[in-house]
């Protein structure tokens, strides 16, 4: 709605909350849409939350402006004095560590301070340094593994899987990829899987024409400018025909328009779009044909349920290639381990695969 509509909704919680407290107790604005409330002479510690819950509640009456009234949730956090701290600075902290947890527990809710959150947040901020640590170090590296034509058997492209080097073990990227996403470092280490790409493309031999190398993209990079310029003019202009942009489901759902955008340009400028674990979000077939796929790689979840006999992942594998076909995509079965998975795989008419059944990950990218 604008800046000046920003400030008028500031101007209107903030009006509501001072009439959510009592009149004895103080109300701030601490940052731009941060509010605290000091509350004093609580006859009982539940009483902070009878507050909490009346803030709450205001912060849910509708905004009026003149031609819309829209919604807005909140997130509250409490902390007590003296059992949680005896100062101003501690009580504050506290009481925001309360609030991200709120937040993180899905939001618009209480959440009261304990000790067990204290421990976690220092977990997670030792986990943050390490991380960031390891980038500075150049801890990471890429790896590669092999899609296949399941009808000869052809290498026809490889994913290129991030992994870090930690204290001489290699870590997977479900490791650590959501942390860095919770805590704001993944579009730094996006730009680092694109500065490694960049590399292992340029020393690597002169692939076939039509192969492929595979690189995830989150729905932060899709929006950021200077991932789009990398791929677009900068050290992987040259590759781009040679790239496949794969995008999970997250990327329908969002309404984030620089992504879909950027995702549009990427296609313009050559690249393939892949559809990454399809099935485990929860995108319709309309907005499935929007993003207009060339490949669709089906979760794993499915191929190893197919793979046991369930008659869920079977149906979806039928599914999925229906889809495929309807759409003018490819279809990849992904996570192939077992001989049986590859089997029901094929039965079902999916001719391309991915797993370590059919290959490992090596630090090359065509075998």
């Amino acid at each position: 709605f604008g800046h000046a509509r920003g400030d008028d909704a500031l101007r209107q919680v903030a009006a509501r909350l001072r009439r959510a407290a009592r009149p004895s107790d103080t109300v701030a604005r601490l940052a731009g849409d941060e509010f605290g409330i000091l509350v004093a002479d609580l006859p009982e510690r539940s009483d902070a939350e009878s507050i909490a819950k009346r803030a709450l509640a205001a912060v849910h009456e509708p905004i009026l402006f003149e031609d819309a009234a829209p919604l807005l949730t909140a997130s509250i956090g409490i902390a007590h004095f003296p059992r949680e701290g005896l100062d101003a600075d501690k009580l504050m902290h506290l009481a925001d560590l309360a609030m991200y947890e709120a937040k993180h527990d899905g939001g618009d809710g209480i959440v009261t301070f304990d000790e067990p959150m204290a421990a976690r947040a220092s977990r997670v901020a030792v986990a943050r340094q390490r991380l960031a640590r390891a980038m500075r170090e150049d801890a990471f590296e890429l790896h590669y593994q092999p899609m296949t034509d399941l009808r000869n058997g052809r290498h026809f492209a490889s994913e290129a899987l991030l992994r870090w080097n930690r204290d001489g073990e290699v870590v997977s990227a479900s490791d650590f990829v959501p942390m860095a996403e919770s805590n704001g470092q993944i579009r730094q280490l996006g730009r680092l899987v694109l500065d490694m790409l960049a590399e292992d493309l340029r020393t690597a031999p002169v692939l076939p024409a039509d192969f492929k190398v595979a690189v995830n993209l989150s729905v932060p990079e899709l929006a950021d400018p200077a991932v789009i310029e990398t791929l677009t003019v900068g050290e992987l202009a040259a590759f781009i025909e040679g790239l496949t942009i794969e995008v999970t489901e997250g990327v329908m759902l969002t309404d984030h328009v620089g992504a879909i955008g950027n995702l549009r340009q990427l296609r313009e400028a050559g690249a393939t779009i892949a559809l990454d674990d399809f099935g485990a979000g929860f995108a319709n077939v309309e907005a499935l044909a929007g993003l207009r796929p060339d490949l669709i790689k089906v979760d794993r979840a499915f191929i190893h349920r197919a793979g046991r006999g369930d008659t869920s992942g079977v149906a979806f594998l039928q599914a999925a290639r229906a889809i495929g076909e309807a759409i003018g995509a490819q279809v990849l079965a992904e996570g192939i381990e077992t001989p049986n998975e590859l089997e029901v795989v094929t039965e079902m008419g999916i001719s391309l695969g991915q797993g370590h059944y059919l290959g490992g990950t090596t630090r090359t990218i065509a075998a």
